[in-house]
């Protein structure tokens, strides 16, 4: 299964740097809805450490830019999930699976159990399309990290707002230190081989 992490170069430099997929505490999320629900879940069983990765499965999209990674050092990594896998397969505490959204007017009719709770979220945030990984323990535990190799990295995208220049001088470091060749600079924003056909069509 192909994956996307929209992010930050600061956070892709850390990743290649030290080679792990770093987990996040959700108390820290800004989206409350599905921080406090976290939190809520956390506490109903009686977790000291819950914390919790987020992907896409979705193709590049719109919302994926704009949602996580709107500004000139956005960019997204896109990953072989099943070698992710198979590194955490025989380790307890993970958990995965796809977000469910739910319609407010829906949560009456719906039967949720506790497990269930960190795989959901609203309905306003389908568009994420997101597959998340979890790790839960009963005990304190620092940080929560699964190893990646720079070979389970399909690619590596940048922001259409990053500077041409400031690109192709990002590119070549990481071809030079990490031995990644597929890396690109984004089109969403401005295309133009969809730019010259639209140009270039006649009147029927």
């Amino acid at each position: 299964m192909i994956l996307r992490r929209f992010t930050s170069l600061p956070w892709l430099l850390d990743v290649l740097e030290s080679k792990e997929l770093l987990f996040s505490d959700p108390d820290n999320w800004e989206d409350e809805n599905d921080s406090q629900i976290l939190h809520s879940y956390r506490e109903k069983k009686k977790l000291k450490t819950l914390q919790a990765l987020c992907f896409t499965k979705d193709t590049e999209t719109i919302y994926g830019w704009k949602a996580f990674a709107d500004s000139s050092s956005g960019c997204y990594l896109k990953i072989d999930s099943d070698n992710i896998n198979r590194k955490i397969s025989n380790n307890d505490g993970f958990r995965q699976g796809e977000v469910k959204y739910i319609k407010m007017w829906d949560l009456k009719k719906e039967t949720i159990s506790i497990n269930d709770i960190p795989f959901l979220k609203r309905w306003p945030y389908r568009d994420e399309k997101e597959y998340r990984y979890i790790f839960e323990s009963d005990e304190e535990k620092g940080k929560v990290a699964i190893p990646i190799g720079l070979d389970d990295i399909i690619s590596i995208t940048f922001s259409q707002k990053m500077p041409e220049h400031t690109f192709l001088a990002i590119k070549e470091m990481i071809k030079f230190c990490y031995k990644i060749s597929r890396i690109y600079r984004t089109t969403i924003y401005k295309n133009e081989i969809w730019i010259e056909f639209i140009k270039g069509k006649n009147d029927a």
